[in-house]
């Protein structure tokens, strides 16, 4: 691995544990063992280091979503209610798919999660940038098949759908300071998944309309 390849994996592990703000670059060239004129040299600055891990990450994850909604996509011409649950799982699947493939990339999810708690204008702008492109194609194929669903009312649905599977990616990667409150264990990553789909599932296709 190269010098620049081992910054970019070492800060997003720092990422996920603790935060974009509590990270130092001192700390990142610690853990990379390499000095911080290395990271200046290759980065030029810490938001530009951000930049480069959002988009080393999740490209491939992102590519993921685009190649799995374009075939949705070419290969159902009628598009009506029965392709819900395939396009819900052609977006929600590849990040928790992924990170449990990769023992390297086990801080994935917990990125995710860190990403969503983020307040930096910067940063979340790079995240969305990234996301852009999956996201405008979830929602455009969502709106084919439910065309009775107002696009104001489903934009929200989409944004709640999203925030079912950032809340399932904080209960995988953080212990429950109560035990008692935590949800039951569920058998493996596969069934997660489908229980979020099928949660968002019966949310984004209700014809209640009021928000």
């Amino acid at each position: 691995m190269n010098t620049k390849d081992k910054i970019i994996k070492n800060a997003a592990k720092l990422f996920a544990k603790q935060g974009f703000q509590k990270t130092t670059i001192k700390q990142i060239a610690r853990d990379a063992n390499v000095n911080i004129a290395a990271i200046n040299y290759h980065f030029g600055s810490k938001y530009a280091l951000i930049e480069k891990v959002v988009e080393q990450i999740y490209t491939p994850i992102n590519n993921e979503r685009i190649k799995k909604l374009n075939i949705i996509k070419v290969n159902n011409k009628q598009k009506d209610i029965s392709l819900v649950k395939g396009i819900l799982r052609a977006f929600i699947e590849p990040p928790f798919t992924a990170e449990f493939a990769d023992k390297d990339t086990r801080f994935l999810l917990a990125l995710s999660y860190q990403i969503f708690l983020e307040r930096d204008k910067k940063i979340i702008t790079y995240f969305m940038l990234q996301f852009k492109k999956p996201l405008c194609m979830f929602f455009q194929l969502l709106s084919e098949a439910l065309p009775y669903i107002p696009k104001n009312i489903l934009s929200w649905r989409v944004h709640f759908t999203i925030g079912v599977a950032i809340n399932a990616m904080k209960i995988l990667i953080l212990p429950f300071p109560i035990p008692e409150m935590a949800p039951m264990p569920i058998a493996n990553i596969d069934e997660l998944i489908d229980q979020i789909i099928e949660f968002s599932y019966a949310g984004i296709i209700s014809t209640t309309n009021k928000i």
